[in-house]
């Protein structure tokens, strides 16, 4: 009758369920991270997706003009640069300059809230090469200001310091 008393009493101790509860902790902290990692990814997607379209538009102008646009000419012929607010989700502004080297630079920064606090306020940039005019087999180049590197596309990941 003992012998049955004891078996009838198997069941998990404390030190079991702790166990199993810190493991399923862990897992739920690298999950969390990785899902931020995507969000913020997605996110990022966006100001690609808009400087693609941009590039676009540069590139149809200075191939009608000979030459690169201003600003307000940039907001006409690409129209979502001047209603971004209504356009996009997660971008502040874009803007056309002309780099310290005389190349063309997209400026693409990202709104301060609602947004990943991985891009919140920081900046994307599309910049022709070199000097002169993007075309002839030249391509443009992505680059990351303040952004982490882990979550943008490897083409991104160049450093801005020659702008």
């Amino acid at each position: 009758m003992r012998n049955i008393a004891k078996s009838l009493k198997k069941g998990f101790t404390l030190i079991e369920l702790m166990i199993v509860i810190g493991i399923i902790g862990i897992l739920a902290i690298i999950a969390t991270a990785q899902y931020n990692t995507y969000i913020a990814r997605s996110q990022l997607t966006e100001g690609i997706n808009i400087a693609g379209g941009s590039k676009s538009y540069v590139a149809e102008f200075i191939a009608t003009n000979g030459r690169f646009p201003t600003q307000a000419e940039f907001n006409q012929i690409y129209p979502i640069a001047s209603n971004l607010s209504s356009q996009t989700k997660y971008i502040q502004n874009i803007i056309l300059l002309i780099g310290n080297t005389g190349n063309l630079v997209i400026h693409i920064q990202f709104k301060n809230s609602g947004v990943s606090s991985q891009i919140a306020g920081k900046y994307l940039l599309y910049r022709t090469p070199a000097v002169g005019l993007p075309g002839s087999g030249e391509k443009w180049v992505c680059q990351l200001y303040l952004i982490d590197k882990e979550i943008a596309p490897t083409a991104c990941q160049n450093s801005p310091a020659d702008i």
